[in-house]
C-alpha cells in the first residue's frame, strides 16, 4: 500500500512538471503572437499614416499650382485686377523714361503701366488667400492659412475635413510654393548601406566610394547608387537616387505632356534644372511658351510616363519620391566629378541665355572648370567607369538622354551622353536611350544586390556576405553543364583576381586530359598598318596576369612574347578561353571568360577559405630560388618554401566533392613553378601533392569560368 501511494506521487509530480512546461510554452506562444500581432499593427498604422501625408501634400500642392496658373490668367491675360495688401518695396521698381515700371513677380520680369495700378506683392499673398477661402470646400482635407509675411510667407496646416486632425504643415512661400515641415513619421534621419554582409553610414565623404554599387535590379537591369543631395541641391537634403546602369528602352522626346501631368513633371524639371529654374532664367514661365528643348526635357521629367512609371512599384512607397526618365545634366556631372575626383579635366555647365553665343538658352558644357570656352558638346568625357559603376555614366552599346535642354541655334535640342563617351546634343525627336532615375527620402537603408545561387532551396545573395562567410557556400553546385557539376569556387570580394564583387567557378571533375607543349605566344604586333589587331591569345596573356598577380608583379608585366618560358606558356596556354570555351556552355551576358584552370593563388585562397582550421597552412610565393623563376609552396606561412608538399590538401567534404582533389586525376593549374627546368607547370594531384609537372605532361583539366557580379544563379 505504501509502495503505491509512493508511485502515485510520483506520476502527479511529473505530470504537475510537464504540465507546468506546457503551460510556459503555450504562454510563449501567446505573448510572440500578441507582440507580432502589436508590430504588424504598428506597421499597418505607420503605412497608413505617411500615406495619409502622401495624400495631404499632393493635394495641396495641386490646388497651390492651381492658384499660381489662375493669378497668372487673371493678371497677365485677362488683365483682371487681383488681391493685395501692400505694393513691393520701391527699390524693387524702376521707372523708365516712357513712364512705364519694370519689376519681377517670381522671377519674370513684367512691364506694366503704373497708371492707375497698384503692384502686387506675391504670388504667395495670393495663393494663401485662396487656400483660406476654399479651406472646406475643395478636396479631401481642410487648409488653415496663417497671416501673410512679407519675406517669410504664410503658415499652412492641412486637417482631415472629418476628423479635423493635422495631418501635416507647412508654409507658402512668396512664389506661391509650399515647403513643407518635417514630419517625425516620414522616412528621415540616416542613409545606410550594407556591403558584403557590412552596414555603412553614408555621409557626405564616403557616399562617393559607393557610387555604382548595384541595389536594385528590375526586369533585368541593375540600378546604382547614383547620388546623395546632402545639400538640398535638387530637392529635400538627403535625398537619395538611384539610376539604371543600362536603357530600358529607347525613345524620342516629342511627346506632349497630358494636363494632369504638366504640374509634377515641371515641378520635377525645375529641382532637377536649378541653373534652368533660378528666378533670372526660364523656370517660371508658362509651359505653352516652353521651346522644344525644354518640353522634351520636362517629358523625361515626368513621373507617369508609360515606359518608366511601373519602376516605382518595386520599392517601398513610404520610400519613394518618384522615378522619371533621366537625370538633369547637373546632376549627371555632380556624381560624376564626385565618383571620379582626381580626374585633371573638371567637366562644368551652366545656363546661357538666348543672345550669348546662341539663339536660344539651355545649358553649355565646359571642360576647365568654367574658367573659359563653353560649348555644347565635349568629347570623351565620359570613361566606361569601374566593374561596380559599369556603364551608369556611359553606355557602351546605346546613347542615353538627360533631362535638360541644350543652348544652341536651334530650339529643338536636349542633353544626352553619347556611346563613346560624348556630352552632346540632339534634336528632341531623335530616339536615344532611357536609363531611368529613381529618387528615394533621406534615411533609406540600401542593401547592395550581388550574384545569387540556390543552396538546400535558399536563395543567397553573394552581395550580403563577405569573404569570410561566403566560403561556407565553396563547392556547392551551382551549375550543371554537359554532365560537370560546377561549385561555387571563389567570390572576389576584393578584386584581387580582377573585378571586383567577380565570381568564380570550377568544375568538380575533368572535363578532358591536355598536354601544353603546343602553345605559341602571339607576336607583339599581330595586325597591320596602324591597327595591330586584337590576337585571342593577347587576351590569354592578359587574363594569366589577373590570376596570377605576385607573377605579373614581379616579372610577368615586363616580357615580351620571346622572353616567355616553357612554364609561362603552359600556364598562358590553360588561360586561353578559345582553348576550353567550347567544353562550357554559358548565357554570354554574365560570363567574363572561361578557362582551363585556376592559378595557385586563387586555388589556395579558395582552399584555405573553405577549410580555415586546417592544420598547416599552406601559402605560395613568386620565387627565384631555383634557376627558372615561378611559384614555390609553403606550410609553415612563409618561413620555408619547396617545389611541392605532400598531404596539402585533403579530398573534401561531399558537398566540395572533387573540386579541391580529384582522387581519379592530377589536375593543371594555371601557374608556372620555381625550379631547375623552365617547363615546370604548378598542379594538385590526386594524392593530395602540391606539385608540379613538365609542360608536355597530359593532366587533368577542370575548367574555370569568370561571372560577371550580379549573375542570378538561383535555380
Amino acid at each position: 500500500m505504501i509502495q503505491l501511494l509512493k508511485k502515485n506521487k510520483g506520476i502527479t509530480l511529473i505530470a504537475l512538471i510537464i504540465t507546468i512546461i506546457v503551460l510556459l510554452i503555450l504562454a510563449g506562444v501567446t505573448i510572440n503572437a500578441i507582440m507580432s500581432n502589436e508590430s504588424a499593427m504598428e506597421k499597418a498604422k505607420q503605412a497608413k499614416e505617411e500615406n495619409d501625408i502622401a495624400n495631404a501634400k499632393d493635394e495641396a500642392v495641386l490646388l497651390a499650382t492651381k492658384y499660381i496658373q489662375e493669378y497668372y490668367d487673371k493678371r497677365y491675360v485677362q488683365n483682371i485686377p487681383v488681391e493685395t495688401t501692400s505694393a513691393l518695396p520701391e527699390k524693387n521698381i524702376e521707372v523708365g523714361k516712357d513712364g512705364n515700371s519694370t519689376y519681377k513677380i517670381s522671377g519674370i520680369e513684367l512691364i506694366k503701366s503704373l497708371t492707375g495700378e497698384t503692384v502686387p506683392s506675391t504670388i504667395g499673398e495670393y495663393v494663401a488667400n485662396r487656400f483660406r477661402n476654399d479651406a472646406t470646400n475643395e478636396g479631401t482635407y481642410k487648409y488653415e492659412v496663417g497671416t501673410y509675411e512679407a519675406g517669410t510667407g504664410s503658415t499652412l496646416t492641412v486637417k482631415n475635413k472629418q476628423t479635423d486632425e493635422t495631418i501635416i504643415t507647412g508654409t507658402i512661400k512668396e512664389d506661391g510654393a509650399i515647403e513643407w515641415d518635417a514630419s517625425p513619421s516620414e522616412t528621415s534621419g540616416t542613409t545606410t548601406i550594407t556591403v558584403g554582409g557590412e552596414e555603412i553610414t553614408l555621409t557626405a565623404e564616403n557616399a562617393k566610394d559607393y557610387y555604382g554599387t548595384t541595389v536594385k535590379k528590375i526586369n533585368g537591369v541593375e540600378y546604382g547608387l547614383f547620388y546623395i543631395d546632402f545639400a538640398g541641391k535638387y530637392g529635400d537634403a538627403g535625398a537619395v537616387y538611384l539610376r539604371a546602369k543600362s536603357s530600358i528602352e529607347s525613345t524620342a522626346l516629342s511627346g506632349t505632356l497630358a494636363e494632369a501631368d504638366k504640374s509634377t513633371a515641371i515641378g520635377i524639371m525645375k529641382k532637377l534644372n536649378p541653373d534652368w529654374s533660378r528666378v533670372d532664367a526660364r523656370g517660371s514661365v508658362e509651359y505653352s511658351d516652353y521651346y522644344a528643348s525644354e518640353k522634351g526635357a520636362t517629358y523625361l521629367c515626368n513621373p507617369n510616363n508609360s515606359m518608366w512609371s511601373g519602376i516605382g512599384s518595386s520599392f517601398d512607397s513610404s520610400e519613394l519620391n518618384y522615378v522619371i526618365g533621366a537625370p538633369s545634366v547637373e546632376m549627371f556631372l555632380d556624381s560624376y566629378n564626385a565618383k571620379y575626383p582626381n580626374l585633371s579635366t573638371k567637366y562644368t555647365t551652366a545656363y546661357r541665355s538666348a543672345g550669348q553665343n546662341y539663339t536660344y538658352p539651355g545649358y553649355l558644357y565646359s571642360n576647365n572648370g568654367g574658367n573659359s570656352y563653353y560649348g555644347y558638346y565635349y568629347n570623351a568625357i565620359q570613361q566606361e567607369g569601374d566593374s561596380t559603376v559599369g556603364e551608369m555614366y556611359r553606355n557602351t552599346n546605346s546613347s542615353e538622354w538627360l533631362a535638360s535642354p541644350v543652348s544652341y541655334s536651334s530650339y529643338e535640342y536636349v542633353c544626352y551622353v553619347r556611346d563613346d563617351g560624348d556630352l552632346n546634343r540632339d534634336c528632341w525627336d531623335t530616339y536615344y536611350g532611357v536609363a531611368p532615375l529613381v529618387s528615394l527620402k533621406s534615411g533609406v537603408h540600401l542593401v547592395a544586390t550581388g550574384s545569387k545561387i540556390t543552396v538546400d532551396g535558399t536563395d543567397i545573395d553573394l552581395a550580403q556576405l563577405n569573404a569570410t562567410t561566403v566560403a561556407q557556400y565553396y563547392g556547392r553546385t551551382v551549375k550543371v553543364i554537359n554532365g560537370v557539376e560546377y561549385g561555387l569556387f571563389y567570390v572576389d570580394y576584393a578584386g584581387k583576381y580582377g573585378d571586383a564583387g567577380t565570381v568564380y567557378l570550377r568544375a568538380k571533375s575533368n572535363v578532358a586530359n591536355s598536354t601544353l607543349d603546343y602553345y605559341t605566344l602571339p607576336t607583339e604586333d599581330s595586325g597591320s598598318g596602324s591597327d595591330p589587331g586584337i590576337d585571342p591569345q593577347e587576351n590569354a596573356i592578359e587574363i594569366m596576369k589577373q590570376i596570377n598577380p605576385d607573377w605579373a608583379r614581379n616579372r610577368g608585366n615586363n616580357l615580351s612574347a620571346s622572353e616567355y618560358l616553357a612554364s609561362e606558356r603552359g600556364a598562358a596556354y590553360l588561360c586561353d578561353s578559345n582553348n576550353w570555351s567550347w567544353y562550357v556552355d554559358f548565357d554570354s551576358d554574365y560570363l567574363n571568360y572561361i578557362i582551363g584552370a585556376p592559378s595557385i593563388e586563387m586555388f589556395l585562397d579558395s582552399y584555405n577559405a573553405k577549410y580555415p582550421d586546417s592544420n598547416p597552412k599552406y601559402t605560395t610565393a613568386y620565387r627565384t630560388d631555383y634557376d627558372y623563376p615561378g611559384y614555390l609552396y609553403s606550410n609553415d606561412g612563409g618561413n620555408n618554401y619547396d617545389q611541392h608538399y605532400s598531404n596539402a590538401i585533403q579530398q573534401g567534404d561531399s558537398v566540395v566533392g572533387g573540386m579541391y582533389r580529384n582522387t581519379n586525376a592530377t589536375e593543371w593549374l594555371a601557374s608556372p613553378l620555381s625550379g631547375s627546368s623552365e617547363t615546370l607547370v604548378c598542379y594538385a594531384d590526386n594524392n593530395s601533392y602540391l606539385g608540379w609537372d613538365i609542360w608536355n605532361s597530359s593532366l587533368g583539366v577542370a575548367p574555370l569560368i569568370s561571372l560577371r557580379s550580379g549573375v542570378d544563379l538561383t535555380e
